[in-house]
């Protein structure tokens, strides 16, 4: 089976990356096909994760996506004929950030949004 894993970035030491490099290894031992994928990726990590461009990012049994934040990678997939997870990592409510910063405002309330269509569209969500 191939389970492939999908995040918006790709940094050392950040948790959502981690974690997800940690779990594709942990599919691999138990002898599945797995890659995780990216749009941005550190220069010390392109060894380890593969671009969210190239194709074999859509062609998993299975695509976890982890969403933390609005992203180009939702609509595709949410479009995956494959089997769907998200795997959400919070995000903060909008109103949080109102007194404090306009930009995060906006993005915090465009990430529920884009969770929002995500609905009934995935056969799982962690």
């Amino acid at each position: 089976m191939i389970i492939h894993q999908w995040v918006p970035a790709a940094h050392r030491g950040d948790a959502i990356g981690d974690s997800a490099r940690k779990v594709r290894d942990l599919l691999r031992e138990m002898g599945h096909a797995s890659d995780v994928f990216a749009l941005t990726i550190d220069d010390d990590l392109r060894n380890d994760v593969r671009s969210f461009s190239d194709p074999a990012a859509s062609r998993g049994d299975i695509t976890i996506f982890h969403f933390a934040l609005p992203s180009p990678m939702t609509e595709p997939f949410a479009r995956l004929t494959g089997r769907k997870v998200v795997q959400y990592h919070n995000i903060t409510p909008a109103a949080f950030f109102a007194p404090y910063d306009a930009g995060l405002f906006r993005l915090a309330a465009l990430g529920r949004r884009e969770l929002a269509t995500l609905a009934g569209r995935v056969e799982l969500a962690l």
